[in-house]
């Protein structure tokens, strides 16, 4: 697996992470009090996971966009 084929995973599981901050959000409507804090607040640390995923994306899909990236390759018991 090369490091730009790592952080195209990287954007799947974003894919996964912005689907369910989607459902979540819907459900916030529904909530109230306590139970609307409480899911705000994890709906807020989802959306800084997202970004952390994003970011480490963008890094590992262009880590060698000066050099050519095929011959750079993560560690074999990653493929």
């Amino acid at each position: 697996m090369t490091l730009y084929e790592l952080g195209e995973d990287y954007l799947r599981q974003n894919d996964i992470l912005v689907e369910k901050i989607h459902r979540l959000t819907d459900e916030l409507k529904t909530k109230s009090g306590n139970d609307y804090i409480a899911l705000k607040a994890d709906i807020l640390t989802l959306y800084q996971m997202s970004r952390e995923l994003r970011q480490t994306a963008a890094v590992l899909m262009h880590y060698y966009d000066h050099c050519d990236r095929k011959k750079y390759r993560v560690h074999p018991h990653l493929n």
